[in-house]
């Protein structure tokens, strides 16, 4: 999605920042679980029970990033996120 050259330039609000903040986290946390899910998997197996919670916490993490990223891009005309 490629950006204008008014919102290039517009300041970061203090929202905004939290935003960028929060996915940036998210990403991360996402990344770590991941990481834990394969080590998991290859030292105990794919259907060892702690490679299954580690997946299902990675699901979930999967879907929120999604479904923010989704709302993201429905932001309207006014700038202001649809939540």
């Amino acid at each position: 999605m490629k950006k204008n050259v008014n919102e290039l330039k517009a300041p970061i609000s203090l929202e905004n920042h939290k935003f960028i903040v929060g996915i940036e986290g998210l990403k991360k946390k996402i990344e770590e679980l991941r990481m834990m899910m394969v080590e998991s998997a290859y030292k105990k197996g794919f259907h060892h029970q702690e490679t299954v919670e580690i997946s299902q916490k990675l699901d979930q993490l999967l879907n929120e990033f999604e479904s923010i990223t989704a709302k993201q891009t429905s932001i309207g005309a006014t700038g202001q996120v649809a939540f």
